[in-house]
């Protein structure tokens, strides 16, 4: 593979514009390139790695609700699949001009004479598609600090509002990230039945699983899922933070762990004014008549990711791709709907 590159227009507005080539055997693409700049918007973007099959939506609006109030002003989210409900939530918040969708479609296959020579590039890409999907996020923020976090993870500092704590942290110094311990919590009401009281106290979990980080989004060169792989200047560094990750994984009750008190909380002020916010919203987009959770989707994804799991070493599987036949039989899913944005070559 080779490419080649002229500038376009060099002297408007003081910024050289390339078109790059990129050669692929006797095919061929041009790519429009242009200068990254320094992040100076205030604020914090978050963005959320590709979802697959997603059918918690009760999570997607305790997320944004708890983000927003810790400082959030951007969200980033990489779309593949989800219920119509989980799509009708995040409509709502991209009508608001809170949420940027992304589509995250399927990767294309090799052409049919050879493709029983290859693996299916769909079925094999994995934690690949992660990395990826962060890095290409990084690019498109353009506030000053930034993280990743699924839909179940709100990063909180000890005392205030994260977006204050991690600006104050980083500002004149060489701290670059902020790691946040991951506490897994769970809700004495659940809200998968729509009640969201439980909220307010959150039960700890004895139970620990990798950090997540918020960083500098002007001195990030590249990341990985649970810590920053590299900084543009070697003296930038990272800290641990002096806060938590608050992850409200679904089947946290189901693993009959210990509990403890933290002082940990997902909203920095009155949690009864944000909660009630967040009942109010949840009818708001249904309508008053919100729909009725049902685990058969997330436990039939469970049940094929379990399959997938323990296969030969080195294999690297994606769900989006091996279990879409599952899939489809037990929901009627709302897949992103955009042009292909990846390119497969052999």
């Amino acid at each position: 593979m080779m490419y080649t590159s002229k500038t376009i227009n060099p002297s408007r507005a003081q910024v050289a514009a390339f078109l790059v080539t990129i050669h692929l055997g006797s095919r061929k693409v041009v790519l429009n390139v242009q200068k990254i700049y320094k992040k100076s918007t205030e604020g914090l973007t978050v963005c959320v790695l590709p979802i697959h099959y997603y059918s918690q939506w009760q999570n997607i609006i305790l997320y944004i609700e708890a983000w927003r109030a810790q400082g959030a002003t951007r969200f980033i989210v990489y779309y593949h699949s989800a219920t119509k409900e989980t799509w009708k939530t995040l409509e709502y918040y991209r009508d608001l001009g809170i949420v940027d969708i992304k589509s995250w479609p399927s990767f294309p296959g090799v052409p049919a004479d050879i493709a029983d020579k290859y693996p299916k590039i769909d079925d094999s890409t994995f934690i690949l598609s992660y990395f990826l999907a962060i890095n290409i996020c990084i690019l498109n923020i353009k506030t000053k600090i930034g993280t990743v976090a699924d839909f179940d993870e709100v990063m909180v500092p000890t005392n205030g509002r994260l977006l204050d704590y991690a600006t104050e942290e980083m500002t004149g110094s060489k701290v670059g990230a902020l790691s946040f311990e991951n506490h897994y919590v769970s809700f004495t009401s659940r809200i998968y039945t729509s009640n969201f009281s439980g909220v307010a106290s959150p039960k700890f979990n004895v139970y620990r699983g990798p950090p997540k980080y918020v960083f500098n989004a002007s001195v990030l060169a590249v990341a990985q899922v649970h810590i920053p792989d590299s900084f543009v200047d070697s003296s930038v560094i990272g800290k641990n933070a002096d806060g938590a990750l608050l992850h409200f994984r679904y089947d946290a009750e189901s693993k009959n762990l210990t509990t403890t008190e933290k002082p940990y909380r997902f909203f920095p002020d009155n949690h009864s004014t944000h909660i009630k916010n967040i009942e109010d919203t949840s009818h708001k987009i249904f309508n008053g008549s919100i729909p009725k959770f049902s685990s058969k989707s997330y436990d039939t994804l469970q049940e094929c990711i379990n399959k997938v799991i323990p296969v030969e070493d080195k294999v690297c599987l994606s769900i989006g791709g091996i279990c879409k036949a599952e899939m489809d039989k037990v929901n009627d899913w709302v897949y992103a709907d955009s042009e292909p944005i990846f390119l497969v070559a052999t």
